[in-house]
């Protein structure tokens, strides 16, 4: 059997998914940053999504720098961004009512800078590569992102 890789793509939207699924789980549980259920989401939440993160900086955004240097400077202060909201979460030192906010100005930072890669990233590498070069783009991508863990 042989089995399909995936491109650099398809990673990038399944890391979306899984990264939305523990943000909507978060948010269900309702919990406050003293409560132990936060612990085993959070925790690999903040993992996946800061290698998540580097690997798109320095994989993803290198491919694209020329074309999209704009978008990519906006891009990683959007990470930046994301990377201050991750650090308060883990932190606590908050309310309930603080940190679910918190929780939730994350959310509508991801879904905007999400909504425009999907908008723009995407389908530049869809216009620039063949369908064999975003599958070794997504193993590259891969690779890096384990190694960001």
């Amino acid at each position: 059997m042989v089995v399909q890789q995936e491109t650099i793509i398809e990673r990038i939207q399944a890391d979306h998914e899984k990264i939305f699924e523990r943000i909507a789980e978060l948010e269900r549980r309702g919990a406050g940053p003293r409560d132990e259920t936060v612990k085993p989401v959070l925790a690999p939440l903040r993992t996946d999504l800061l290698a998540h993160m580097v690997a798109e900086e320095e994989y993803v955004y290198n491919f694209l720098e020329k074309e999209m240097r704009s978008w990519i400077e906006n891009s990683r202060r959007e990470h930046q961004t994301i990377r201050d909201h991750l650090a308060a979460l883990a932190a606590g030192g908050m309310t309930r009512a603080a940190w679910l906010g918190r929780l939730q100005e994350m959310r509508r930072v991801l879904e905007a800078h999400i909504a425009e890669e999907n908008r723009a990233v995407l389908p530049q590498f869809e216009m620039d590569y063949d369908l064999e070069q975003l599958r070794d783009f997504g193993d590259e991508y891969a690779q890096r992102e384990r190694e960001a863990q």
